[in-house]
């Protein structure tokens, strides 16, 4: 089961369905902030992100990102975090979307947080894979000490380029 994780800013909350609102959906449909993401070569509803959530395999977890605020109720949605669980190889593989904050740090505070939790729970080895031009998870896997372990020359096909797919990995 998903925990409720804290971070000095922010509040990761188990993301199922039920809980998808159309601004999960703008930020799926935005073009400029997909535009690293396999997401992009799909058009989002509130049914589909519904799908998607109950499709989750049971042996991973996706938070919704949240930030933390003094007034009682609100608690400002400005992400996704998801991590999905290998358990006969004691793997994880990550993912994060931040919003419209990005830029402020939230993603690496929410990637290093979900780490520890991964890492507390008996996970060896954590990894991601981006596009080589998604410079911002470039950084991210390098703030919170994760280290490029290989390229996967000519992997996707953006505007009619090819583009490496990068492999980040670290061992608890």
């Amino acid at each position: 089961m998903t925990p409720t994780i804290d971070t000095p800013r922010l509040v990761l909350m188990p993301y199922r369905a039920g809980m998808v609102t159309y601004q999960e959906i703008g930020w799926l449909n935005n073009k400029g902030l997909m535009k690293y993401s396999e997401q992009r070569h799909h058009v989002h509803t509130i049914m589909s992100q519904h799908e998607y959530l109950n499709r989750f395999p049971v042996n991973s977890h996706i938070w919704l990102v949240c930030l933390k605020d003094d007034e009682p109720g609100l608690i400002p949605r400005i992400g996704t975090i998801s991590a999905h669980i290998d358990p006969f190889n004691k793997t994880a593989n990550m993912g994060v979307l931040i919003g419209n904050h990005a830029g402020c740090g939230y993603g690496t505070e929410a990637w290093k947080r979900v780490m520890d939790f991964l890492f507390e729970w008996g996970t060896e080895k954590i990894e991601a894979g981006m596009m080589q031009t998604n410079e911002p998870m470039m950084a991210v896997c390098k703030k919170t000490g994760m280290a490029m372990e290989g390229i996967k020359p000519k992997h996707f096909l953006v505007d009619n380029k090819r583009v490496d797919l990068v492999q980040y990995g670290v061992w608890r």
